[in-house]
């Protein structure tokens, strides 16, 4: 019953990035960086390839509140068990937490455009979807990871 209470007061990479991924400037940023993206993806108009970016950008939001977080949980059992003597903010448990936003916040929003939009799903569509959120999620990450930016 106490390691419940003990888990309960760590931070992980997960946690931070989640709550990064959410500011106000993370949010904007992310936006504008994949907005041109989505238009090329679903072939709208610019004055129409907005509402699918918006869309898929705050589904997968909200989702990876829980889901990085959770991951990033995952994750850290997992370094634990393997590399004990290593801490818990180094730089290979930021570049699996890196790896599991991207996969899942293209997982998300792909499945939503193909489900939502009707785009037809090909690798196209995921390889931009990829470059897309590596450009948000990266920034995010290396700024918090780097000082530059906190979290609180």
């Amino acid at each position: 019953m106490t390691s419940i209470f003990v888990i309960a007061d760590v931070v992980w990479p997960g946690i931070i990035v989640a709550i990064g991924l959410t500011a106000t400037w993370a949010v904007v940023a992310g936006l504008l960086f994949e907005y041109p993206f989505v238009k090329w993806i679903t072939g709208m108009p610019w004055r129409s390839a907005w509402r699918p970016t918006l869309v898929i950008n705050v589904v997968s939001a909200l989702v990876g509140l829980v889901a990085i977080p959770l991951g990033g949980l995952g994750i850290e059992i997992g370094r634990s068990l393997v590399t004990p003597e290593y801490g818990t903010f180094n730089p290979v448990t930021w570049a699996l937490t890196f790896g599991l936003a991207l996969a899942a916040n293209t997982a998300i929003e792909g499945a939503l455009l193909v489900h939502v939009y009707k785009v037809k799903p090909t690798v196209r569509m995921v390889l931009a979807l990829i470059v897309a959120n590596c450009g948000s999620i990266g920034v995010t990450i290396w700024l918090v990871s780097s000082g530059r930016l906190t979290v609180n």
